[in-house]
């Protein structure tokens, strides 16, 4: 086992599950699909490694904690571009995976 520190992050679509029931498990899954490529290129970006994902979010290991943190904001700032209705003001919601039907909460 090595001695090297590792920071963990930990994402989670909110409402999955309403997602799901609304949109029945094919459409969910398209959707959810959109958000977890999202979250995959930024953890690439970044540096990061995808421990576990569980459906609707990931379990992530960093080398250093400004690197988790430095994900996750961009993260959040891409899931807004995708999904924010024109003249938002970041910071006013959280950030939403792709068509606004799920929330994608980072860090929050």
């Amino acid at each position: 086992m090595s001695d090297e520190i590792l920071t963990i992050l930990f994402t989670d679509v909110e409402w999955s599950t309403a997602l799901h029931a609304a949109k029945g498990d094919v459409e969910a899954r398209r959707i959810l699909g959109g958000c977890d490529e999202l979250i995959r290129q930024q953890v690439r970006e970044h540096g990061g490694r995808e421990i576990k994902s569980t459906g609707d979010g990931f379990l992530i290991a960093f080398g250093s904690p400004r690197r988790a943190v430095a994900c996750a904001l961009a993260i959040q700032k891409a899931a807004v571009q995708v999904s924010a209705p024109s003249g938002y003001v970041p910071g006013s919601t959280p950030a939403r995976c792709p068509r606004r039907e799920a929330t994608c909460s980072v860090g929050r």
